[in-house]
């Protein structure tokens, strides 16, 4: 290489050198606008800056003030209840210690009066372990099933109305169970695992059990609550699955029994004694079968005329 080639070189070299110092002046020129600019900004800017942040400040400790008042809230209403939890059983105790002859005496129809007294006054937390103490604590047999069946209405899923019933229909129900089967769902909180219940049981013996008090809405027909609201829930031991299976004698009349008592006391006209599978028959269509509804409408009135 000649010494002109070297001094080329030389010369390219110090150009690039010089040209890469400008640029690290450009950038050095850019950042300091750049703080410049953030600096005059937030000096230009600052009264503002401050009030936004003191805003936002303000609203932390607001959302955290209610946070804590809810909290607050929530463990005010936690020891209210246990209070009310309290003297609910205070009062429980000291009403069958006052009554400690009608509840355990020798008259087995004012023990069964009590159990209903209790279920109707106590709060279900207090009445449901008290009656299942005094159902285990007497001897009859005849006392125990019927405070059973107290017990079953307590814990049957039912809602109480705001105003007395408008009792103006009666809801007949095939459950496609065994009478075993049956009875027991109606005795061991039958409505609370599947969100329904009846009013009524008539298993195939004829035997009627009451689930639901009749002032209460059992929730027997789904979708239209309007039903539920103003009906009467019959259920009647029934396997309509099987072909070969009818409706005992014994079930038949304690139903026309039942249907003629309710339609006397409420006067229930008798288009309004209906299946379920009227109301829903896409998806009860064969819930009745076995079940003459215009025959039943016309012995229920036959009965109300001789009356």
């Amino acid at each position: 290489m000649t010494q002109a080639e070297l001094d080329e070189a030389k010369l390219q070299l110090e150009r690039q050198r010089l040209e890469i110092q400008s640029r690290k002046l450009n950038l050095e020129e850019m950042k300091a606008e750049r703080e410049k600019g953030i600096r005059g900004f937030i000096s230009h800017n600052l009264p503002t800056v401050i009030t936004a942040l003191v805003s936002f400040i303000t609203v932390v400790i607001s959302a955290s003030q209610v946070w804590i008042a809810q909290i607050n809230k929530e463990k005010d209403i936690a020891i209210l209840r246990e209070q009310q939890a309290r003297e609910w059983n205070y009062k429980a105790l000291e009403f069958v210690a006052n009554r400690r002859e009608l509840f355990f005496g020798e008259n087995k129809d004012e023990t069964v009066r009590m159990a209903k007294v209790v279920a109707a006054v106590f709060p279900k937390e207090i009445s449901e372990p008290l009656l299942s103490d005094l159902e285990k604590t007497v001897d009859s047999p005849e006392v125990k099933e019927a405070i059973s069946q107290v017990r079953s209405r307590i814990n049957a899923y039912h809602r109480i109305p705001k105003a007395p019933r408008d009792i103006r229909t009666v809801i007949l129900h095939a459950t496609n169970g065994t009478d075993k089967g049956d009875v027991a769902l109606f005795k061991s909180n039958f409505s609370t695992d599947n969100r329904v219940s009846y009013h009524y049981l008539i298993h195939r013996t004829g035997e009627i059990i009451q689930s639901v008090d009749e002032d209460n809405i059992a929730i027997h027909v789904g979708g239209d609550q309007s039903y539920n609201n103003t009906s009467i829930g019959v259920a009647l031991s029934h396997r309509f699955s099987l072909d070969t299976e009818e409706y005992s004698a014994p079930q038949r009349a304690a139903m026309l029994d039942l249907l003629t008592e309710i339609s006397s006391r409420h006067q229930i006209d008798m288009d309004n004694i209906m299946t379920h599978a009227q109301i829903d028959p896409l998806k009860r269509g064969n819930e009745d079968k076995g079940l003459n509804i215009e025959q039943i409408r016309e012995e229920v009135h036959k009965r109300l005329q001789r009356q």
